[in-house]
């Protein structure tokens, strides 16, 4: 690997264990129930920053014969069984 690569390389991983530690004081301070509210819309508004804009990120996404994206919603029903939505 190139420097560029290690630079990247350890950004990410710099980025990745300051989350842990931005965790862990927010939940000093919040439920952690907001705190995942919050990361998820966070998260959501980065996509939509990109997606929309570049439409080659999408591609590789397609449907499976059933018309599904290959991906299922897991339920737990009150009777305590899986249920795939």
């Amino acid at each position: 690997m190139r420097t560029k690569e290690y630079l990247v390389l350890f950004l990410l991983a710099a980025l990745c264990g300051a989350s842990f530690l931005f965790i862990k004081v927010a939940v000093a301070d919040m439920s952690p129930l907001t705190l995942v509210f919050i990361r998820l819309a966070i998260g959501a508004l980065g996509l939509l920053l990109f997606v929309p804009f570049n439409p080659k990120i999408m591609q590789g996404w397609h449907t499976t014969k059933d018309g599904t994206n290959g991906g299922s919603i897991i339920s737990i029903s009150r009777e305590r069984k899986i249920v795939y939505i």
